[in-house]
């Protein structure tokens, strides 16, 4: 348009118009680039609240875990009571 404006006898309608598609072309941009910004927002905000719930999940397991230990040594050693109650036999009652 900017071209057909230095060309033709007209110019000031095609200049009008060139400067309107430039407009509207540098506005397209900006929305593009706003959108582009709130998404890269939205995409931090969701893996930063990801890792915090990964961490959360991390320290629920080393829970689970000392849990579990505690239970085994628990079992183990009612087990063995078990099995001294048992050798001993009827008169240990």
């Amino acid at each position: 348009a900017l071209v057909a404006a230095a060309v033709t006898p007209a110019t000031l309608p095609v200049a009008v118009l060139a400067l309107l598609l430039a407009a509207g072309g540098a506005h397209q941009l900006w929305l593009r680039r706003q959108r582009e910004r709130a998404d890269a927002e939205y995409v931090t905000k969701q893996l930063s609240e990801l890792r915090e719930l990964a961490d959360g999940a991390v320290w629920a397991l080393h829970e689970y875990a000392r849990e579990a230990d505690k239970r085994a040594q628990g079992a183990t050693s009612d087990l063995a009571e078990l099995t001294r109650l048992l050798r001993r036999g009827p008169r240990a009652a």
